[in-house]
């Protein structure tokens, strides 16, 4: 395994960590009231915080937990 490999992981693992910020918050929130989002029956995320911060509110608009897979989240395409 390269060194590059390893920090590419390491800034996975930090990037996953990044909460949204003030604004995103305010903006998840505006998100939620889409007509296009109520009366979900299922909801998915990535394990992101962000992701997470952001289905939080469609989640609770429509009573549901939060469904978690990892292969939802962001790939790096090398080149």
């Amino acid at each position: 395994m390269s060194i590059l490999y390893k920090n590419i992981n390491y800034l996975d693992l930090e990037n996953e960590k990044i909460i949204l910020s003030i604004d995103g918050e305010k903006k998840a929130e505006e998100l939620s009231n889409n007509p296009e989002l109520l009366n979900i029956k299922e909801l998915w995320s990535s394990s992101y915080s962000r992701a997470i911060g952001t289905a939080k509110y469609i989640a609770k608009k429509n009573n549901l937990l939060i469904n978690i897979d990892s292969r939802l989240n962001e790939r790096l395409i090398r080149r």
